[in-house]
């Protein structure tokens, strides 16, 4: 009788033990998580075995484990993502085969931080002689798909999804985006998408090069680009062309017109424009134009970028008034320049997160330039822009550009500096801070990256006398 009372209570306990293992290994609710970054992933799903033990991002191949049960919400992004397409095979358009599987895995693909959605849709529709798959990254943002990247066709064990040894990720040591292993082919980020490794290098250059123009009247410039993840300033043809004129106009033949650009002002998108072929121009100096339709409206001020990402991943909140709480930052910079006498003006303050953590940069426009009745110097004016952040709990400033003029020279043009746009303009997830500087006949462009606490310089594009 005792026996029978131990062997009754041992089994209840097991029982008890089983049904708490149940509950804590659910994926759902013990890999819950809300990240800092804007772009939520509301799931994960348990680590990939195949991955090395030590956590650390190394050169082995590390194995996605997909599943078509988890991700309950990230599969629905996706879904409403192809839901055109979805529901053509659901109402049999395209064939008998009226079920599309989706199976779902998550690993931070371009070094940000924050996982990305990877999918693999599986129907006849998407079945090659080359594949029975399809392949996708998907960027998730206010609840639905911002940026979707696809991946080649693949083949892969539908039956064996959470296993499978055809689809990995190799952390790459010298580009920021992982590299892709797709059915023992390897493919890199070329800056615009995945591409084959083993591609050529003169094909990997037509392909990846992203180019950048600043529209004015009836063209744009090209003020320069992304090649290889890396930025091209205006003197792209030189460097990657040589320097001789036959190289530059070989390079120009590359983009050969039809390109899709998309137009940002400082806080909207205005549209998508088609480019035409690049020309080179001569006066004043020389520079390359592109032109496009259809025409932008008279006076606004855009920035095209021939990607297709979001741009403007976070609105800029442009501030012309009540700014007093900034003239302290002024002050500082005017005292330290020998101008501590002159009143701190400020044109704009523009509020923006930058790099995407949650935190909102300002960016103060100080000046007491009248642009429109003097272009020329007069004593004790200035022309600056001003960064400020906020690091460990405190206020941090310092100076992006700036011009002063403490004597009247009616020879000397002034720089008129302004914050025209804040893009991501490599679709890294940050954004650029772009600042025009206007003189008497010309103007120029500097893109600035924002990397801890520093504006490096990386693109410039100048046009005038």
């Amino acid at each position: 009788m005792k026996k029978l009372i131990f062997m009754t209570i041992l089994y209840a306990f097991i029982i008890l033990v089983g049904c708490d293992k149940q509950i804590t290994n659910n994926p759902d609710q013990q890999y819950s998580q809300t990240p800092t970054d804007k772009r939520e992933l509301i799931s994960e799903s348990p680590s990939n075995q195949n991955q090395d033990s030590s956590g650390d991002k190394n050169s082995e191949t590390k194995w996605l484990s997909f599943s078509f049960e988890n991700f309950k919400k990230e599969r629905q992004f996706v879904k409403e993502h192809h839901k055109d397409e979805i529901r053509d095979i659901e109402d049999g358009k395209m064939g008998n085969d009226k079920v599309v599987n989706i199976g779902i895995a998550s690993e931070d693909i371009n070094n940000d931080g924050v996982r990305e959605v990877i999918a693999i849709l599986s129907n006849r529709y998407y079945s090659s002689s080359q594949a029975n798959a399809a392949l996708g990254v998907y960027i998730i943002n206010n609840e639905k798909v911002e940026r979707y990247i696809p991946l080649t066709g693949i083949f892969v064990d539908t039956s064996n999804i959470e296993k499978q040894s055809e689809i990995g990720i190799v952390y790459s040591k010298i580009r920021d985006w992982a590299d892709f292993v797709i059915n023992g082919k390897r493919l890199v980020w070329d800056g615009t998408g995945y591409v084959n490794e083993s591609k050529n290098q003169k094909d990997n250059v037509e392909k990846s090069f992203v180019p950048i123009i600043y529209p004015m009247n009836t063209c744009a410039a090209l003020v320069g680009g992304i090649q290889d993840n890396k930025w091209i300033s205006a003197d792209l043809f030189e460097q990657l062309s040589g320097n001789s004129e036959t190289d530059k106009r070989e390079f120009c033949q590359r983009i050969v017109g039809g390109e899709k650009y998309k137009f940002y002002s400082i806080d909207k998108e205005i549209g998508e424009f088609e480019g035409q072929k690049v020309v080179e121009e001569n006066g004043p100096g020389e520079w390359f134009s592109v032109g496009y339709t259809p025409t932008l409206e008279n006076g606004l001020e855009a920035i095209g970028i021939c990607g297709d990402w979001n741009a403007l991943p976070r609105i800029p909140t442009i501030q012309k008034e009540n700014t007093e709480q900034y003239e302290s930052a002024v002050n500082d910079v005017l005292t330290d320049r020998g101008l501590g006498s002159v009143p701190a003006v400020i044109k704009q303050a523009i509020s923006v997160d930058l790099d995407g953590n949650g935190t909102e940069e300002v960016l103060i426009n100080a000046t007491n330039i009248d642009y429109s009745k003097n272009k020329f110097a007069e004593e004790n004016t200035y022309s600056f822009i001003i960064l400020q952040e906020n690091v460990g709990g405190k206020d941090k400033s310092f100076v992006i550009t700036e011009n002063y003029y403490k004597e009247t020279n009616e020879n000397e043009p002034v720089l008129y500096n302004t914050v025209p746009f804040i893009v991501d303009a490599n679709g890294d997830g940050k954004m650029e801070v772009v600042t025009k500087s206007e003189y008497y006949e010309g103007f120029s462009l500097n893109f600035y990256e924002m990397n801890n606490g520093e504006a490096l310089h990386v693109i410039t594009f100048g046009l005038g006398a």
